[in-house]
């Protein structure tokens, strides 16, 4: 516990959501005629959580030759499986080590769900029907981090921690059954060896980045590890980018850039994401950490998030036909840079009116942009991109034909 005698310095509105990380915990306590501050040294952050990412960032590009290889099916259904089983142990784990062993184990289904699920329903889609699919198919994507501050709320304060893994049974019972039933084993190419290199480059990469950004979030973070963890992912990753484009096999397939649209829903939906995916998760922080509002109270207020993004989604398909991709997408990053700018300037004492309605307009902007740059990803890519040399890959034929 630590006490001080003089209220530490304000919190600035610009600087309050990356203080969160890395300020103690502080309350206003009068003892005797004067007001004193009562600080609680904020934990370290959740290991078990850095492993569950990390395993994504290392197994996600794996999943593509793991469906080619065996079968979109056996692996959509082994990493339901896998991830169900996985909440289990976690939500029966007595120390902390069982709980981030069963966390790696779960994000090894989770690296295989989300992209072999799309997959699967972008293999049977019609090149029109493009847009509509992706309405749906990003819901989850946008749902999930708006709705989990409210529920994670409830379930932390009438609840214990054990519930939020065991709500992951029956979403995962019932989606086992789904897929069992919807999804049919097609056959296809058998696909090269395996590029370990690829594997092991691209994973020392990404995997780096992911723990050197944990390390970042850390109250006393040592800044010369960090750095030198930036630097060995960064060489790694230019070592898999070189190694990549000169494999016969690539683990990833770099040439599919050279498709216009593609290269610019990649660099710039990156982006988007980043802005778009920190909001449900920084504001909690601001509205619990500063505000000091309750978990319930907070979750409710980014939940309109969530309402933004219901209510702009049966008109985005329209709006991407009436207006095109460039007007749309222009529109919703300045939309979601505007909202994102206007939560610098909240305070305990804005309106919770106007507080929701800044949320709501940036889910607004949220769900429009990344069902844009998710729908022109794919709209001009073949559906399979061979590498005919080491440096070009082969286009999609033209619709033109020779007189």
């Amino acid at each position: 516990m630590i006490h001080a005698t003089a209220r530490p310095l304000s919190w600035s509105p610009a600087a309050s959501l990356w203080r969160t990380w890395t300020a103690p915990s502080c309350r206003p306590r009068r003892r005797g005629s004067a007001p004193r501050w009562e600080c609680r040294r904020r934990p370290r952050r959740s290991r078990h959580h850095t492993a569950y990412l990390l395993t994504l960032a290392v197994l996600i590009p794996l999943s593509g030759w793991l469906t080619a290889r065996f079968g979109a099916r056996p692996v959509f259904l082994s990493a339901i499986a896998i991830f169900t089983l996985a909440s289990v142990a976690c939500a029966a784990s007595t120390s902390l080590g069982v709980l981030v062993a069963m966390r790696v184990l779960q994000g090894a289904g989770g690296a295989m769900m989300v992209p072999v699920g799309r997959l699967v329903v972008l293999s049977k889609t019609r090149k029109p029907d493009i847009p509509r699919i992706m309405s749906y198919i990003v819901w989850p994507g946008l749902v999930a981090p708006v709705a989990a501050p409210l529920l994670g709320g409830i379930i932390t304060t009438y609840a214990t921690w054990q519930w939020m893994f065991l709500l992951n049974i029956p979403l995962g019972i019932g989606a086992f059954f789904v897929a069992w039933r919807l999804i049919t084993t097609t056959a296809g190419p058998r696909p090269g060896r395996l590029d370990t290199g690829g594997v092991v480059l691209t994973g020392v990469a990404l995997g780096g980045l992911t723990y050197a950004a944990h390390l970042l979030s850390e109250p006393h973070a040592a800044v010369p590890l960090v750095v030198a963890i930036i630097a060995v992912s960064a060489v790694a990753g230019a070592i898999a980018v070189r190694h990549l484009l000169k494999t016969a096999a690539p683990l990833i397939n770099l040439g599919t850039l050279q498709v216009r649209t593609f290269r610019a829903s990649v660099t710039g939906g990156a982006l988007f994401w980043l802005t778009a995916g920190a909001v449900p998760f920084l504001l909690p922080l601001l509205f619990q950490e500063i505000f000091h509002w309750s978990p319930v109270k907070s979750g409710a207020i980014v939940l309109f998030v969530f309402v933004g993004n219901i209510g702009i989604k049966p008109a985005t398909t329209y709006l991407l036909n009436r207006f095109g991709f460039r007007t749309l997408l222009l529109a919703s990053t300045v939309g979601l840079t505007a909202t994102v700018i206007a939560c610098c300037f909240l305070t305990a004492d804005t309106p919770v009116a106007l507080i929701a309605l800044v949320a709501l307009l940036s889910g607004v902007a949220r769900s429009v942009g990344l069902t844009g740059y998710s729908t022109m990803a794919f709209s001009d890519t073949p559906r399979r991109t061979t590498c005919a040399t080491r440096t070009r890959c082969s286009r999609p034929p033209s619709k033109r034909q020779p007189a």
